[in-house]
């Protein structure tokens, strides 16, 4: 109970905090596995994928990066695919997360909604899809106050500042809501850009969060960050995930628009 009460008072000061391991081996294993059967279904299968596991090997890792640069349509289609497998479903709503997302969100696991649930693949030295300085609140407004949101980032592999580690600015939650500048976007695989501007990043210091394999990394809706570059020769995997407290005031209510990958 007492470690409860510390992490939630770290996470209410800092807007961040970290739960060392709290997703299990097992969990993490069959995401992995997941990319690795769908991948087999838009590509040639390499002649030594032998092992048990060659989803974890820099093997698997050059023939993802290939087919992103080589078939980026092919990519495109076994990425979305993978975005509503179960097995991605089951770990963002694994019962010691959501217990930790009702605490940190002063609410009970039935008043909790999730969206914006997916695995990411982010490639080396991939600028398109890196992420300037924003808050998830821009980008999800189910609460009006992102003081009622919170973003989740679970580790699938160890993840350092050389393949992208996350990059914060503690404290810059209390800010509240920063209207943001919105970026062109200039491809159909470019991320959407909602920049805050500099000169409010500039008022606060940087942190770099560090994760191994299991840990979920709690990030409130209004806290300035951005996405770190990966300066390995291998893709960076993570599961993230957006949870709302509905039993708010600002709460609204939302749906689901559904898109179809036309490169199926």
């Amino acid at each position: 109970m007492s470690e409860n009460r510390s992490l939630k008072s770290f996470y209410k000061k800092h807007g961040y905090v970290v739960m060392p391991k709290l997703i299990c081996q097992s969990k993490i294993q069959n995401l992995r596995f997941v990319v690795f059967q769908t991948y087999l279904k838009f590509a040639s299968v390499a002649p030594s994928f032998s092992s048990m596991e060659p989803w974890n090997t820099a093997e698997f890792d050059d023939c993802l990066i290939n087919l992103r640069k080589n078939f980026p349509e092919k990519f495109s289609a076994m990425y979305d695919t993978v975005q509503t497998n179960n097995y991605l479903i089951r770990a963002v709503l694994d019962n010691k997360l959501l217990n930790a997302t009702a605490n940190f969100l002063e609410t009970e696991r039935h008043s909790i909604s999730t969206s914006g649930h997916y695995l990411r693949m982010d490639t080396p030295e991939d600028r398109r899809n890196a992420l300037q300085w924003h808050q998830d609140r821009a980008f999800y407004r189910q609460n009006i106050d992102g003081n009622n949101g919170l973003v989740i980032t679970i580790a699938l592999q160890d993840i350092r500042e050389e393949n992208g580690a996350l990059v914060v600015c503690p404290g810059s939650h209390e800010s509240g809501f920063i209207e943001p500048v919105k970026a062109d976007k200039k491809h159909y695989t470019t991320s959407e850009q909602l920049v805050i501007p500099q000169t409010e990043v500039e008022r606060y210091e940087t942190q770099t969060i560090n994760l191994t394999a299991g840990d979920v990394l709690f990030i409130n809706m209004n806290l300035f960050h951005k996405s770190g570059y990966n300066k390995s020769k291998s893709i960076r995997f993570s599961a993230l995930a957006r949870f709302h407290n509905v039993a708010t005031d600002d709460f609204v209510p939302f749906g689901v628009d559904y898109y179809y990958n036309k490169f199926q």
